[in-house]
């Protein structure tokens, strides 16, 4: 068959089916018309993509349904974060008004994404040992350029602290250690152990033996300002049984 458009003779296989036509093939080839469709998109780009917004309002659930399939579909998701990434790469003013919309809209909802991503990051950077020094490095150097703002940070929490009030003695945290068996109450794994305050000190906790809980480094600071209390009722008795009084 030979294409109307660009009068090339091709096969059957490359003209999509017309159910109008006597033969049933279209008179023009795909990629011709691929052309022309794209044309005539941009041509009325305004009236299509108020179109296309009027058809997602009508139909939100026949649209999340869509996006779902496309998004299991391991080919079809590949090749959409593809298209969003070239998107992204060729319009980077649409992105920062776009981010900047959104920040004014829900700062919160913003600050907590952005959270969670850093954090994902930084699970994955762990993983090899390579950037895990680096990391590591980057920090210590941070330290010790900017040792006002951390002497800072460490004076302000010292304050909070002292306000708070309360105390622990040496011999409690290391019977606390002894029952737990150097494993941490978070992941469960041996680890290196910190102390951590179940209500934390920002919170008003204070620094006394039933507000403390041993966590590796790594799980406090995931757990960061989170009320969270890891301590099992068994633990508790134990340490009850060790001497070192514990509230309920």
């Amino acid at each position: 068959m030979v294409c109307r458009q660009c009068k090339k003779a091709k096969s059957k296989l490359f003209f999509y089916k017309d159910s109008s036509r006597r033969s049933g093939i279209s008179t023009i080839c795909k990629k011709c018309d691929s052309i022309r469709r794209k044309a005539a998109y941009y041509k009325h780009h305004a009236r299509e993509l108020l179109g296309a917004k009027k058809r997602r309002l009508a139909n939100p659930d026949r649209i999340s349904e869509y996006n779902r399939k496309a998004w299991a579909d391991p080919i079809r998701r590949a090749i959409n974060i593809r298209k969003t990434t070239e998107w992204v790469k060729r319009n980077p003013e649409k992105v920062r008004e776009y981010k900047r919309k959104s920040i004014a809209k829900d700062p919160l909802k913003e600050k907590l994404r952005c959270r969670i991503k850093a954090k994902k990051y930084l699970a994955k950077l762990m993983l090899d040992p390579k950037k895990k020094k680096l990391l590591y490095a980057r920090n210590k150097a941070y330290r010790k350029r900017y040792r006002e703002k951390v002497n800072e940070y460490n004076r302000r929490r010292f304050h909070i602290t002292k306000r708070n009030g309360g105390h622990y003695l040496l011999s409690q945290w290391e019977a606390m250690v002894n029952v737990c068996k150097g494993v941490c109450l978070s992941c469960g794994k041996v680890k290196k152990l910190t102390v951590d305050h179940v209500l934390p000190v920002s919170l008003g906790g204070k620094s006394t033996i039933d507000n403390i809980q041993p966590l590796c480094g790594s799980c406090n600071s995931r757990k960061h300002n989170k009320h969270i209390d890891y301590r099992t009722k068994f633990f508790i008795s134990r340490l009850r049984s060790k001497g070192v009084f514990i509230y309920d």
